[in-house]
């Protein structure tokens, strides 16, 4: 079940992430994240019946570390998105989020059997291949063509990549008896900060917003808060390094979003990304079984 939660996860994130870098290309990056993260605010408060837990200040705590990081993760992603393709942007910002996790979970002393190990070397690989643009009319179709970003669109990616990398690590080490409470202390954070950013930003230049961004933010961040409810549940359940691993195989998601909503070309580097996928999927959640 942890494994299938973190699958969940990837696809809901694949789609926000789409929904969120369309929406900062029509808003500004800073009002898209801050929405986002207020509707997913919203959305476990009211969840918070439904999934009861007890409110432990150790988990409170860990949830409001996790918020500043995925916060700010957030705010890079969606600029990045806007001012780059998501199809280089998105598993860049992925490969760097599911190491962390990854490499905590292994010196926290969690094994995992070598057909579980080998689908975390194929996922990551994944995420690497689903990262190279490409030419869609090039001779030679399989070169990758995009690789090498300015060093500020490398920047954001990386600094996303961490922000959510150290989000999966520090709301994993919540307890399963605190429900969702760590998840309103982790937007409660994110909000307080990404709110005065949004405020200093906003008093510095006018930024006009459309009513489709609005509804492109407000879908966004719906799907991020239901992924993240479906992580909690997987990360306080399963092992770390697989759970987190499978998660961040969200840019598959906005690969294919971008492919059938936006004709981008899916080329040859793009589709065994994919297959790679699928085979880690297979190995992991069958040692996960």
């Amino acid at each position: 079940m942890p494994l299938l939660l973190a699958l969940a996860a990837a696809g809901m994130w694949g789609a926000a992430d789409f929904m969120g870098g369309m929406a900062a290309r029509l808003w500004s990056a800073f009002r898209v994240a801050f929405v986002g993260q207020l509707i997913g605010l919203a959305l476990v408060v009211a969840a918070l019946p439904i999934l009861p837990g007890e409110a432990i200040r150790a988990d409170l705590l860990w949830g409001a570390a996790a918020g500043v990081f995925g916060g700010l993760g957030a705010l890079f992603l969606y600029r990045g998105l806007a001012e780059g393709q998501m199809n280089v942007v998105a598993p860049i910002t992925a490969v760097t989020a599911a190491v962390l996790p990854a490499g905590a979970g292994l010196a926290l002393g969690e094994t995992p059997e070598p057909a579980a190990s080998a689908g975390v070397a194929l996922a990551i690989g994944a995420v690497a291949l689903l990262g190279m643009q490409q030419h869609p009319h090039s001779e030679d179709e399989a070169a990758p063509t995009g690789r090498i970003l300015s060093l500020r669109g490398l920047g954001t990616a990386l600094v996303a990549g961490i922000g959510f990398g150290l989000f999966f690590t520090l709301i994993a080490q919540t307890s399963v008896e605190s429900g969702l409470w760590p998840l309103l202390s982790n937007r409660l954070m994110s909000c307080t900060i990404l709110g005065a950013i949004l405020v200093v930003w906003s008093l510095r230049r006018n930024s006009p917003g459309g009513k489709g961004g609005a509804w492109l933010a407000t879908g966004s961040g719906t799907l991020d808060m239901t992924a993240n409810v479906a992580y909690l549940l997987a990360a306080q359940r399963g092992s770390l390094a697989l759970v987190a691993v499978l998660a961040s195989l969200y840019p598959a998601g906005t690969v294919l979003l971008s492919r059938f909503v936006l004709k981008e070309p899916l080329g040859k580097l793009h589709a065994a990304g994919l297959l790679l996928a699928l085979i880690a999927i297979v190995l992991i959640t069958g040692y996960g079984a």
